[in-house]
């Protein structure tokens, strides 16, 4: 629909994203656009404690004597800072001096550690999301899927059943719609299912297969607030009992993000080998500030800046994603809001990987898409009106 906007530089090896340029064309002309100030990251992150402290006059003393010993870079740390290298000499030649790209704008401000955009993240997310369930698996494997159209003249929901409920916006409009006192603002040709993502198997009943599934788990150790959200299990059994193969076509493609935790990464090629999907590749998302410096250092002991994405298909299909290159890095400013990813859907399409017309399964969502449908607890908690301006 507006994937283009969404790319802003492309080369063999990476690609240069503009998420919030993606998501105001969306919703172009709607009352109500994405909020650009959760994306203000002038500055890498530090935590509270260590920016006071490197704020201060003998900062330098004091990191010398109290930081721990810097970790060597690994081969993979090493070859993204490369890849950033690049792309940061390519905006340099073509862009420099381009006051439209959002990478290039002056910090002249003395740095203040996002101060603005966190504490806006902070106070979007201190009011409950309303239209969110959080019981353990109430999804009753027996039930249909219920769909309710919504639209203007049908734009409030009463009430979260106790049953497997998609909501649709079926129109090429973006659509408000309210809940109690709380109002949601939902893009063109999106759906979604409030409920445990095991609820997914339904969509089987209605011999629903999908282009490209998607999986964001609440990966334990590296997302402690979502893992609280979610209640997840201590052992990640439970994802290895969605029905991903069933609902991925034959040529569709399936991803899943996963953090820099080796454990996790051997889990997840343990969990495609048991889906019988094939590994294809594995990106990774490099977070930046708008003037493409790392969030983090890359020989960082406390988190690395950039997460990975992990590529799989069904055997037979693995000649439709041969383009699909390993150690592709995706180059963007993160949203100050906790947890939040790019959409990768908008972005494949884009670098035409997957066709315009192609349909997304997005598991552990919390915010929606065209074409898309989002299936968890939280699935439309980032479509709150509290998001937007």
């Amino acid at each position: 629909m507006h994937d283009a906007d969404i790319i802003r530089a492309r080369s063999i090896d990476f690609a240069v994203l503009d998420e919030c340029a993606y998501y105001e064309a969306i919703y172009a002309g709607n009352d109500s656009v994405p909020n650009r100030a959760f994306y203000q990251i002038d500055s890498p992150f530090w935590l509270d404690t260590q920016f006071v402290a490197l704020s201060r006059a003998d900062s330098r003393v004091n990191a010398r004597s109290k930081r721990k010993r810097p970790q060597k870079a690994s081969s993979c740390c090493v070859a993204v800072e490369k890849i950033l290298e690049k792309a940061v000499a390519l905006f340099a030649s073509e862009l420099k001096g381009n006051a439209s790209v959002p990478y290039f704008r002056s910090n002249d401000s003395l740095k203040s550690n996002n101060y603005d955009a966190r504490k806006l993240a902070i106070s979007a997310s201190s009011t409950p999301c309303l239209l969110s369930h959080y019981e353990e698996q109430y999804f009753v494997s027996k039930h249909d899927v219920k769909e309710i159209f919504l639209s203007e003249k049908n734009c409030n929901i009463t009430d979260i059943a106790n049953e497997i409920v998609m909501w649709k916006n079926a129109s090429l409009d973006v659509l408000t719609i309210g809940y109690k006192d709380q109002k949601y603002i939902l893009p063109p040709m999106s759906s979604f299912i409030i409920n445990d993502v095991s609820a997914s198997t339904a969509l089987i009943k209605q011999r629903k297969r999908f282009d490209f599934i998607l999986l964001d788990p609440p990966w334990p150790n590296g997302s402690v607030k979502r893992k609280n959200v979610y209640h997840m299990c201590k052992e990640l059994t439970s994802v290895l009992e969605l029905c991903v193969p069933e609902l991925l076509l034959e040529s569709g493609l399936f991803a899943t993000w996963v953090t820099n935790n080796e454990k996790f990464l051997k889990f997840v090629d343990d969990m495609i080998e048991h889906f019988g999907l094939e590994k294809i590749a594995t990106w990774r998302w490099l977070k930046v500030t708008n003037s493409l410096e790392p969030i983090s250092a890359f020989n960082s002991h406390h988190k690395l800046p950039f997460e990975n994405i992990v590529f799989a298909c069904h055997p037979s299909a693995v000649s439709y994603y041969v383009e699909i290159v390993d150690e592709f890095v995706l180059i963007s400013t993160p949203s100050a809001i906790h947890s939040r990813k790019p959409p990768l859907f908008p972005i494949l399409q884009a670098l035409g990987f997957i066709k315009k017309s192609a349909e997304q399964l997005e598991l552990y969502g919390r915010y929606l898409l065209p074409q898309t449908t989002t299936i968890g607890f939280e699935s439309c908690k980032l479509q709150n009106r509290r998001y937007f301006i």
